[in-house]
Protein backbone atom coordinates (compact mmCIF):
# COMPACT_ATOMS: atom_id res chain seq x y z
CA UNK A 1 0.00 0.00 0.00
CA UNK A 2 1.40 3.38 -0.98
CA UNK A 3 1.25 6.48 1.23
CA UNK A 4 1.16 10.09 0.19
CA UNK A 5 4.45 11.42 1.48
CA UNK A 6 6.25 14.67 1.00
CA UNK A 7 9.63 12.94 1.33
CA UNK A 8 11.54 13.42 -1.86
CA UNK A 9 13.32 10.44 -3.29
CA UNK A 10 16.97 11.03 -4.05
CA UNK A 11 18.36 9.69 -7.33
CA UNK A 12 19.66 6.17 -7.21
CA UNK A 13 23.47 5.65 -7.43
CA UNK A 14 23.38 4.40 -11.00
CA UNK A 15 27.16 4.76 -11.28
CA UNK A 16 27.43 1.90 -8.74
CA UNK A 17 25.14 -0.47 -10.66
CA UNK A 18 26.11 -4.13 -10.58
CA UNK A 19 27.53 -4.92 -14.07
CA UNK A 20 26.74 -8.62 -13.72
CA UNK A 21 22.97 -8.00 -13.72
CA UNK A 22 23.03 -7.47 -17.47
CA UNK A 23 24.57 -10.92 -17.96
CA UNK A 24 21.68 -12.74 -16.28
CA UNK A 25 19.49 -14.64 -18.74
CA UNK A 26 15.80 -14.04 -17.98
CA UNK A 27 14.98 -17.54 -19.26
CA UNK A 28 17.51 -19.10 -16.85
CA UNK A 29 17.38 -17.08 -13.62
CA UNK A 30 19.47 -18.10 -10.61
CA UNK A 31 17.91 -20.83 -8.46
CA UNK A 32 16.27 -20.06 -5.12
CA UNK A 33 17.57 -22.01 -2.14
CA UNK A 34 15.87 -22.31 1.23
CA UNK A 35 17.35 -22.36 4.71
CA UNK A 36 15.87 -22.65 8.18
CA UNK A 37 17.06 -20.00 10.64
CA UNK A 38 16.59 -20.76 14.35
CA UNK A 39 16.73 -17.82 16.77
CA UNK A 40 15.97 -18.40 20.45
CA UNK A 41 13.89 -21.46 19.66
CA UNK A 42 11.90 -19.82 16.83
CA UNK A 43 12.47 -21.32 13.38
CA UNK A 44 11.93 -19.31 10.20
CA UNK A 45 12.44 -20.57 6.65
CA UNK A 46 14.21 -18.04 4.45
CA UNK A 47 14.64 -18.16 0.68
CA UNK A 48 17.87 -16.80 -0.75
CA UNK A 49 18.95 -16.00 -4.28
CA UNK A 50 22.65 -15.59 -5.06
CA UNK A 51 23.80 -12.64 -7.21
CA UNK A 52 27.36 -12.18 -8.44
CA UNK A 53 29.05 -8.85 -7.65
CA UNK A 54 32.46 -7.34 -8.56
CA UNK A 55 33.79 -8.09 -5.07
CA UNK A 56 32.25 -11.55 -4.72
CA UNK A 57 28.53 -12.22 -4.37
CA UNK A 58 25.42 -11.04 -2.52
CA UNK A 59 22.14 -12.69 -1.44
CA UNK A 60 18.59 -11.39 -1.81
CA UNK A 61 16.48 -12.77 1.06
CA UNK A 62 12.77 -13.47 1.51
CA UNK A 63 10.92 -14.53 4.63
CA UNK A 64 8.53 -17.39 4.02
CA UNK A 65 6.39 -16.70 7.12
CA UNK A 66 5.41 -13.16 6.04
CA UNK A 67 6.43 -13.35 2.38
CA UNK A 68 8.42 -10.12 2.75
CA UNK A 69 11.57 -9.46 0.73
CA UNK A 70 14.59 -7.68 2.19
CA UNK A 71 14.99 -4.22 0.65
CA UNK A 72 18.47 -3.99 2.14
CA UNK A 73 19.71 -7.06 0.26
CA UNK A 74 18.01 -5.86 -2.94
CA UNK A 75 19.81 -2.51 -2.80
CA UNK A 76 23.18 -4.09 -2.03
CA UNK A 77 22.84 -6.62 -4.84
CA UNK A 78 21.85 -3.88 -7.32
CA UNK A 79 24.41 -1.28 -6.18
CA UNK A 80 27.22 -3.23 -4.48
CA UNK A 81 29.73 -0.36 -4.42
CA UNK A 82 27.37 2.35 -3.13
CA UNK A 83 28.02 3.80 0.32
CA UNK A 84 25.77 3.48 3.35
CA UNK A 85 24.33 6.98 2.98
CA UNK A 86 22.65 6.06 -0.31
CA UNK A 87 21.24 2.92 1.31
CA UNK A 88 19.87 4.80 4.32
CA UNK A 89 18.27 7.47 2.14
CA UNK A 90 16.55 4.87 -0.05
CA UNK A 91 15.34 2.90 2.98
CA UNK A 92 13.98 6.06 4.61
CA UNK A 93 12.09 7.00 1.46
CA UNK A 94 10.60 3.49 1.14
CA UNK A 95 9.46 3.45 4.80
CA UNK A 96 7.87 6.88 4.38
CA UNK A 97 6.23 6.02 1.07
CA UNK A 98 4.94 2.46 1.54
CA UNK A 99 3.13 0.63 4.32
CA UNK A 100 5.52 -2.00 5.70
CA UNK A 101 3.40 -3.19 8.61
CA UNK A 102 3.66 -6.92 9.23
CA UNK A 103 6.55 -7.48 6.87
CA UNK A 104 9.11 -7.94 9.62
CA UNK A 105 7.89 -9.50 12.85
CA UNK A 106 8.86 -8.11 16.20
CA UNK A 107 10.67 -9.48 19.18
CA UNK A 108 12.86 -12.54 18.73
CA UNK A 109 11.58 -13.17 15.20
CA UNK A 110 12.61 -9.75 13.92
CA UNK A 111 15.39 -9.67 11.33
CA UNK A 112 17.83 -6.87 10.62
CA UNK A 113 17.30 -4.45 7.74
CA UNK A 114 14.23 -3.14 5.92
CA UNK A 115 11.65 -5.61 4.61
CA UNK A 116 8.94 -4.89 2.04
CA UNK A 117 5.98 -6.78 0.61
CA UNK A 118 6.39 -8.72 -2.64
CA UNK A 119 4.31 -6.10 -4.47
CA UNK A 120 6.62 -3.27 -3.37
CA UNK A 121 9.65 -5.39 -4.22
CA UNK A 122 8.32 -6.00 -7.73
CA UNK A 123 7.69 -2.27 -8.15
CA UNK A 124 11.21 -1.35 -7.04
CA UNK A 125 12.82 -4.15 -9.04
CA UNK A 126 12.45 -2.18 -12.27
CA UNK A 127 14.44 0.73 -10.82
CA UNK A 128 17.09 -1.60 -9.40
CA UNK A 129 17.53 -3.67 -12.56
CA UNK A 130 16.18 -6.78 -10.82
CA UNK A 131 13.03 -7.22 -12.88
CA UNK A 132 14.07 -10.72 -14.00
CA UNK A 133 15.11 -11.88 -10.53
CA UNK A 134 12.58 -10.62 -7.96
CA UNK A 135 9.55 -12.36 -9.57
CA UNK A 136 11.33 -15.71 -9.27
CA UNK A 137 12.07 -15.10 -5.58
CA UNK A 138 8.53 -13.85 -4.87
CA UNK A 139 6.92 -16.98 -6.35
CA UNK A 140 9.33 -19.56 -4.93
CA UNK A 141 7.84 -22.02 -2.45
CA UNK A 142 9.72 -24.63 -0.39
CA UNK A 143 9.07 -28.34 -0.63
CA UNK A 144 7.20 -29.47 2.51
CA UNK A 145 8.80 -32.93 2.34
CA UNK A 146 12.37 -31.61 2.46
CA UNK A 147 14.25 -30.85 5.68
CA UNK A 148 16.35 -27.76 4.99
CA UNK A 149 19.71 -26.85 6.48
CA UNK A 150 19.53 -25.01 9.79
CA UNK A 151 21.42 -21.93 10.89
CA UNK A 152 21.55 -21.03 14.60
CA UNK A 153 23.31 -17.67 14.41
CA UNK A 154 22.25 -15.01 16.86
CA UNK A 155 21.89 -12.34 14.15
CA UNK A 156 21.22 -12.43 10.46
CA UNK A 157 24.59 -12.06 8.72
CA UNK A 158 23.42 -10.66 5.39
CA UNK A 159 23.09 -6.97 6.34
CA UNK A 160 26.46 -7.10 8.12
CA UNK A 161 28.49 -8.83 5.40
CA UNK A 162 27.35 -6.86 2.37
CA UNK A 163 30.12 -5.07 0.47
CA UNK A 164 28.10 -1.83 0.29
CA UNK A 165 28.71 -0.85 3.88
CA UNK A 166 32.37 -1.83 3.70
CA UNK A 167 33.15 1.07 1.32
CA UNK A 168 31.54 3.93 3.24
CA UNK A 169 33.74 7.04 3.57
CA UNK A 170 32.33 8.24 6.91
CA UNK A 171 34.49 7.53 9.99
CA UNK A 172 31.62 6.67 12.35
CA UNK A 173 30.06 3.92 10.15
CA UNK A 174 33.50 2.47 9.52
CA UNK A 175 33.98 2.13 13.26
CA UNK A 176 30.66 0.31 13.57
CA UNK A 177 31.61 -2.01 10.74
CA UNK A 178 34.93 -2.75 12.40
CA UNK A 179 33.26 -3.59 15.70
CA UNK A 180 30.51 -5.67 14.14
CA UNK A 181 32.51 -7.97 11.90
CA UNK A 182 35.37 -9.96 13.45
CA UNK A 183 36.73 -10.94 10.03
CA UNK A 184 39.22 -8.13 9.28
CA UNK A 185 42.19 -8.62 11.63
CA UNK A 186 43.85 -5.32 10.71
CA UNK A 187 44.45 -4.01 14.26
CA UNK A 188 47.30 -6.57 14.42
CA UNK A 189 50.01 -4.10 13.25
CA UNK A 190 49.80 -2.38 16.67
CA UNK A 191 53.08 -3.93 17.90
CA UNK A 192 54.84 -2.62 14.79
CA UNK A 193 53.66 0.90 15.60
CA UNK A 194 55.10 0.57 19.09
CA UNK A 195 58.61 -0.15 17.76
CA UNK A 196 59.71 3.54 17.59
CA UNK A 197 59.52 3.64 21.39
CA UNK A 198 62.16 0.91 21.65
CA UNK A 199 65.26 3.19 21.46
CA UNK A 200 64.30 4.99 24.70
CA UNK A 201 66.01 3.30 27.68
CA UNK A 202 63.03 2.57 29.98
CA UNK A 203 60.64 1.11 27.39
CA UNK A 204 63.38 -0.87 25.70
CA UNK A 205 64.33 -2.69 28.88
CA UNK A 206 60.71 -3.40 29.71
CA UNK A 207 60.00 -4.75 26.24
CA UNK A 208 63.15 -6.83 26.14
CA UNK A 209 62.22 -8.55 29.37
CA UNK A 210 58.54 -8.86 28.51
CA UNK A 211 58.49 -10.18 24.97
CA UNK A 212 61.26 -11.64 22.76
CA UNK A 213 60.19 -10.04 19.41
CA UNK A 214 61.27 -6.47 20.39
CA UNK A 215 64.55 -7.91 21.68
CA UNK A 216 65.17 -9.46 18.26
CA UNK A 217 64.37 -6.16 16.58
CA UNK A 218 66.93 -4.37 18.76
CA UNK A 219 69.54 -6.99 17.87
CA UNK A 220 68.90 -6.46 14.21
CA UNK A 221 69.19 -2.72 14.61
CA UNK A 222 72.33 -2.70 16.78
CA UNK A 223 74.77 -4.19 14.20
CA UNK A 224 73.68 -1.63 11.57
CA UNK A 225 76.00 1.28 12.61
CA UNK A 226 79.37 -0.60 12.69
CA UNK A 227 79.76 -1.14 8.90
CA UNK A 228 81.81 1.78 7.58
CA UNK A 229 83.65 2.61 4.38
CA UNK A 230 87.20 1.59 5.49
CA UNK A 231 86.11 -1.90 6.63
CA UNK A 232 85.57 -3.49 3.17
CA UNK A 233 88.99 -2.27 1.98
CA UNK A 234 90.91 -3.23 5.15
CA UNK A 235 89.46 -6.72 5.53
CA UNK A 236 90.99 -8.47 2.47
CA UNK A 237 94.24 -6.51 2.59
CA UNK A 238 94.88 -7.30 6.25
CA UNK A 239 95.10 -10.99 5.35
CA UNK A 240 97.77 -10.27 2.78
CA UNK A 241 99.72 -8.20 5.29
CA UNK A 242 99.79 -11.24 7.59
CA UNK A 243 101.49 -13.29 4.89
CA UNK A 244 104.15 -10.60 4.46
CA UNK A 245 104.69 -10.43 8.22
CA UNK A 246 106.03 -13.99 8.17
CA UNK A 247 109.29 -12.81 6.54
CA UNK A 248 112.17 -12.03 8.90
CA UNK A 249 113.36 -8.83 7.22
CA UNK A 250 111.66 -5.74 8.68
CA UNK A 251 112.37 -3.64 5.60
CA UNK A 252 110.68 -6.18 3.36
CA UNK A 253 107.69 -6.16 5.72
CA UNK A 254 107.26 -2.41 5.44
CA UNK A 255 107.73 -2.40 1.68
CA UNK A 256 105.33 -5.31 1.19
CA UNK A 257 102.74 -3.64 3.42
CA UNK A 258 103.03 -0.42 1.48
CA UNK A 259 102.64 -2.36 -1.73
CA UNK A 260 99.61 -4.26 -0.48
CA UNK A 261 97.86 -1.13 0.80
CA UNK A 262 98.44 0.71 -2.43
CA UNK A 263 100.63 3.50 -0.98
CA UNK A 264 102.80 4.84 -3.78
CA UNK A 265 104.15 2.87 -6.72
CA UNK A 266 104.74 -0.87 -7.00
CA UNK A 267 107.78 -2.04 -5.01
CA UNK A 268 109.83 -4.66 -6.92
CA UNK A 269 110.96 -6.32 -3.68
CA UNK A 270 107.40 -6.78 -2.50
CA UNK A 271 106.37 -7.99 -5.92
CA UNK A 272 109.18 -10.54 -5.94
CA UNK A 273 108.23 -11.68 -2.45
CA UNK A 274 104.64 -12.13 -3.53
CA UNK A 275 105.78 -14.17 -6.53
CA UNK A 276 107.95 -16.38 -4.31
CA UNK A 277 105.05 -16.98 -1.94
CA UNK A 278 102.85 -17.85 -4.87
CA UNK A 279 105.48 -20.22 -6.31
CA UNK A 280 105.88 -21.87 -2.93
CA UNK A 281 102.14 -22.39 -2.72
CA UNK A 282 102.18 -23.89 -6.20
CA UNK A 283 104.98 -26.29 -5.25
CA UNK A 284 103.13 -27.35 -2.13
CA UNK A 285 100.00 -27.97 -4.14
CA UNK A 286 101.92 -30.02 -6.69
CA UNK A 287 103.58 -32.06 -3.94
CA UNK A 288 100.20 -32.67 -2.35
CA UNK A 289 98.75 -33.78 -5.68
CA UNK A 290 101.71 -36.13 -6.23
CA UNK A 291 101.23 -37.68 -2.80
CA UNK A 292 97.55 -38.15 -3.45
CA UNK A 293 98.26 -39.80 -6.80
CA UNK A 294 100.84 -42.12 -5.22
CA UNK A 295 98.46 -43.06 -2.45
CA UNK A 296 95.73 -43.76 -4.97
CA UNK A 297 98.09 -45.91 -7.09
CA UNK A 298 99.12 -47.92 -4.03
CA UNK A 299 95.51 -48.43 -3.05
CA UNK A 300 94.62 -49.62 -6.54
CA UNK A 301 97.61 -51.99 -6.57
CA UNK A 302 96.58 -53.50 -3.25
CA UNK A 303 93.06 -53.95 -4.49
CA UNK A 304 94.28 -55.57 -7.71
CA UNK A 305 96.53 -58.00 -5.81
CA UNK A 306 93.69 -58.87 -3.48
CA UNK A 307 91.46 -59.58 -6.48
CA UNK A 308 94.16 -61.79 -8.05
CA UNK A 309 94.58 -63.74 -4.84
CA UNK A 310 90.84 -64.28 -4.62
CA UNK A 311 90.74 -65.52 -8.21
CA UNK A 312 93.64 -67.93 -7.58
CA UNK A 313 91.95 -69.26 -4.46
CA UNK A 314 88.79 -69.85 -6.44
CA UNK A 315 90.73 -71.69 -9.17
CA UNK A 316 92.41 -73.90 -6.56
CA UNK A 317 89.08 -74.71 -4.98
CA UNK A 318 87.65 -75.65 -8.37
CA UNK A 319 90.65 -77.88 -9.12
CA UNK A 320 90.25 -79.65 -5.80
CA UNK A 321 86.57 -80.26 -6.46
CA UNK A 322 87.22 -81.75 -9.94
CA UNK A 323 90.18 -83.97 -8.95
CA UNK A 324 90.55 -84.30 -5.20
CA UNK A 325 93.53 -86.72 -5.48
CA UNK A 326 95.54 -84.26 -7.54
CA UNK A 327 97.84 -82.18 -5.36
CA UNK A 328 97.10 -78.49 -5.37
CA UNK A 329 99.55 -76.38 -7.33
CA UNK A 330 101.44 -73.68 -5.54
CA UNK A 331 100.93 -70.02 -6.25
CA UNK A 332 103.03 -68.54 -9.05
CA UNK A 333 104.94 -66.26 -6.72
CA UNK A 334 105.84 -69.22 -4.45
CA UNK A 335 106.88 -71.59 -7.24
CA UNK A 336 110.41 -72.96 -6.83
CA UNK A 337 112.60 -75.62 -8.46
CA UNK A 338 110.86 -78.98 -8.54
CA UNK A 339 112.85 -81.88 -7.03
CA UNK A 340 111.99 -85.59 -7.00
CA UNK A 341 112.86 -87.39 -3.79
CA UNK A 342 112.07 -91.09 -4.21
CA UNK A 343 113.25 -93.60 -1.58
CA UNK A 344 113.55 -97.28 -2.52
CA UNK A 345 112.32 -99.84 0.02
CA UNK A 346 115.06 -101.42 2.05
CA UNK A 347 113.19 -104.64 2.93
CA UNK A 348 111.67 -107.20 0.61
CA UNK A 349 107.94 -107.27 0.48
CA UNK A 350 106.38 -110.74 0.87
CA UNK A 351 103.23 -112.12 -0.59
CA UNK A 352 100.20 -110.38 0.49
CA UNK A 353 97.73 -112.53 2.40
CA UNK A 354 94.25 -112.58 0.96
CA UNK A 355 91.52 -112.87 3.49
CA UNK A 356 88.88 -115.46 2.59
CA UNK A 357 85.82 -116.96 4.13
CA UNK A 358 86.34 -119.49 6.90
CA UNK A 359 84.06 -122.08 5.26
CA UNK A 360 86.00 -121.90 2.03
CA UNK A 361 89.25 -122.36 3.87
CA UNK A 362 87.73 -125.28 5.78
CA UNK A 363 86.90 -127.10 2.53
CA UNK A 364 90.34 -126.49 1.17
CA UNK A 365 91.99 -127.82 4.28
CA UNK A 366 89.62 -130.86 4.60
CA UNK A 367 91.34 -134.28 5.00
CA UNK A 368 90.95 -136.95 2.24
CA UNK A 369 88.59 -139.17 4.27
CA UNK A 370 86.13 -136.42 4.72
CA UNK A 371 86.42 -135.43 1.09
CA UNK A 372 85.53 -138.98 -0.08
CA UNK A 373 82.63 -139.11 2.36
CA UNK A 374 81.37 -135.80 1.07
CA UNK A 375 81.60 -136.89 -2.54
CA UNK A 376 79.79 -140.17 -1.74
CA UNK A 377 77.00 -138.34 0.03
CA UNK A 378 76.67 -135.98 -2.93
CA UNK A 379 76.46 -138.92 -5.39
CA UNK A 380 73.83 -140.68 -3.26
CA UNK A 381 71.75 -137.58 -3.13
CA UNK A 382 71.92 -137.13 -6.90
CA UNK A 383 70.95 -140.78 -7.55
CA UNK A 384 68.06 -140.69 -5.09
CA UNK A 385 66.74 -137.56 -6.68
CA UNK A 386 66.94 -139.05 -10.15
CA UNK A 387 65.01 -142.13 -9.04
CA UNK A 388 62.18 -140.04 -7.74
CA UNK A 389 62.18 -137.68 -10.71
CA UNK A 390 62.21 -140.24 -13.59
CA UNK A 391 58.75 -141.79 -12.91
CA UNK A 392 57.21 -138.39 -12.77
CA UNK A 393 58.76 -137.45 -16.11
CA UNK A 394 57.56 -140.72 -17.72
CA UNK A 395 54.02 -140.23 -16.54
CA UNK A 396 54.03 -136.70 -17.86
CA UNK A 397 55.34 -137.86 -21.27
CA UNK A 398 52.81 -140.69 -21.55
CA UNK A 399 49.94 -138.34 -21.07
Amino acid sequence: MKHNSVTQRLPLPIQHTNPYLKQIDSSKPPPVKFQEIVRDGHATIVGRLKIQTPSGHAFILRRLDTGAISLTTMFRAAFPTANEDHEKQEASWVRATYDLAGTNKGGRERFAGTWVTPEVALELADNYGLSSIIPVLAKAEPDPNVVYRRSTRAQQPTPEQSPAAGKEPGPAPAKKRREASPAPPKPAPAPAAAEPTVPTPPPSTARQTATPPPRRSTRHKSPAPPPSAPLPTRTPRSTRSRKVAATPDSAIKNNALAYELGEGTVDPVAQKLAEEVMEEDIREQKALIARLKQHRAETQARRASAVDEDEEDEEEDEAQVVSPTKPASKRPRDDGELKFNFEEPTEEIGERAIATNRRVSALANMPPERKSLAWGTLAFAIGFGAMNLLPTVQNYLSI
